[in-house]
């Protein structure tokens, strides 16, 4: 998994990541208190490359995060999960 973006966040921002295998993909933004603003994904994504969209019209400038939470069934009932972290600045 690897996390990224196009641009900060003013006010169309594209997140991208890559998933090495069939997963569960939670993709949130938080304010800088740690309030939720947005879910942006939660459901069972196939392997690759993707994007997100996100569009900021509305909030306020100043500091924002995303997380990427991914998890991967594993055999045996297993799973491997990853959490990503990434700041995002609101600009206006």
């Amino acid at each position: 998994m690897k996390p990224g973006i196009q641009n900060t966040l003013s006010p169309h921002t594209t997140i991208f990541y890559k998933l090495q295998a069939r997963s569960h993909v939670t993709l949130t933004v938080f304010d800088a208190l740690g309030r939720l603003i947005a879910t942006l994904v939660n459901e069972v994504e196939e392997q690759g490359d993707k994007s997100v969209n996100f569009n900021a019209n509305g909030l306020a400038s100043g500091e924002y995060w995303y997380q990427l939470f991914v998890r991967i069934a594993g055999q045996n009932g297993k799973s491997k999960s990853c959490t990503k972290r990434e700041k995002l600045l609101s600009l206006k």
